[in-house]
Parts: C-alpha cells; structure tokens; sequence
C-alpha cells in the first residue's frame, strides 16, 4: 500500500470518529427537539459542559472510565459504539469503492442511516427531517448517476426507488401507517434511489433476515417478561443498506458472474 492510499485511510478514519461524535450529539438531541439550544456539549447528567479533552472521540470515554468527569455518572457505551461503528462504515466504502463522488454520497448515507436507526430504536418514530434527508441523498445520486458513471444506470436508480419505496408507501396507505408509517417509506424511497433495484435485492435479503433476528429476540424476550414492544423497522433498513454498499456489488458478482 503506498503512502498516499494510506494517508487516504488516515484522513477518511479520523475524519469519520469526528463525525461519529457529532453523530451522538444528533441522536441525543433531536427527539428531544433541543438540538440548537446550545453550541456546547454537555454531560447528560448534572448538564456540566464537557471540556476539549472529554470530548476525544472513544479515546475520552475509556480514559474516564465509561463516566461523567464532574457528577461520575456513568455514560453509556453506545456513544463511543456509534463514533467506532461510523469510522468502520466509512473506512469500509472507501475500501471497497475507493475515492468518487459514488463513495461520499454512501459515506453520508451510511451516517444518515446510523443516526435514523438509533432514534428510531429509541423512540419508534422518525423525524420527518431525517427521512427527507434520506430521500434527498438518494435523488442526489440518481442526478449523479446520469452524469458521473458509477456502475449503476439511472434507470436502474429510478426502478430501485419505485420498487423499494413504492412498496412501503403502499403498506402505509393500507394499514393507515399502522404497521408502517411514511417516514419508513421515505427511508427506503431514498435507499433505492441510491443503490438502484440490484444492490436493493441485497439490501433488502439481509434487511429481512435483520428483521427477522430481531423480531426473534423479542419474541423470547416478551414470553420470559411480559413486555411487549413494537419492533422499529429502520434498524432492519440501516443493517441491509449497510451489507449492499459495502459488498453488495461483490455478492452480485460472486453470484451472478457475466
């Protein structure tokens, strides 16, 4: 590996733990609709602004011991799991696309997806923000896609759009956004838009079986306690979109071969 390819995974790892650790600030503060309220990070706890040297992604939380400096309360893990798991999804595109247009456009869904996924796990709901955002990523890449080559034909990106989020809306309409709701369908609307209707073959394999694991784990879990609580469908949607960018192109080929 020559020097330059490795300062490229030097650049895109660090920049990705930065935008993990503004990732946590997202998905803390907006469904509780506080987001601009303050331009400081603060512990959750006693709400102490958090000096430059606590705010290290991953590196603060270990050397603090998983606690808050000032009050001791503990912080979860989850905070320097979403600043590790973004870097991994961005080190993980550029490996696998190298350095285009294609590449940042998944690099940003990927993060979009994070933070939609862990809101949604929290709170069951997505914000209207988020899934538009989503469905704008994707609309990028269609317009991309007729200019810049990228392996996917527009065409291609228009049928995974329709297919994908077509599919959603309509199951929206029927239940009256009781099994699903608009917002989900805007998330996949946006996620075929990207990846076209191949890679949304993939996306959608491996976001079933997510689904599937998940809807398990409840099960057992609701027998045993009792509790009984709705299964959020945007996890399942990150996990498969997560498999079809990284190696969705090499399963196709593996699979498929010309």
């Amino acid at each position: 590996m020559d020097p330059l390819t490795i300062c490229c995974f030097v650049f895109v790892g660090l920049f990705g733990l930065a935008v993990g650790s503004f990732l946590n600030v997202v998905i803390y503060r907006i469904p509780k609709r506080n987001f601009f309220s303050s331009t400081s990070s603060y512990c959750p706890h006693c709400h102490t602004k958090l000096k430059w040297f606590e705010l290290i992604p991953v590196f603060s939380w270990i050397f603090l011991g998983g606690k808050c400096r000032t009050c001791k309360a503990k912080i979860s893990i989850r905070y320097p799991l979403v600043e590790i798991s973004n870097t991994a999804l961005w080190l993980l595109a550029y490996a696998f696309h190298g350095l285009q247009v294609q590449t940042i456009l998944y690099m940003i869904a990927c993060s979009v997806l994070l933070v939609i996924a862990f809101i949604d796990t929290d709170t069951g709901s997505v914000p209207a923000g988020l899934s538009l955002t989503a469905t704008l990523i994707g609309v990028i890449s269609l317009i991309c896609s007729a200019f810049i080559p990228n392996g996917i034909l527009w065409w291609e990106h228009l049928v995974g759009g329709g297919a994908m989020g077509g599919i959603l809306f309509l199951t929206a309409f029927v239940t009256k956004e009781r099994a699903v709701d608009r917002h989900d369908a805007e998330v996949m609307l946006g996620l075929g838009l990207m990846i076209g209707w191949k890679l949304g073959l993939v996306a959608l394999l491996f976001g079933s079986i997510a689904f599937g694991v998940t809807f398990a784990i409840r099960h057992v879990r609701a027998d045993r306690t009792g509790e009984k609580r709705d299964i959020p469908l945007c996890p399942a949607i990150a996990v498969g979109a997560f498999c079809a960018i990284l190696f969705g192109g090499l399963l196709l080929e593996h699979l498929f071969p010309l």
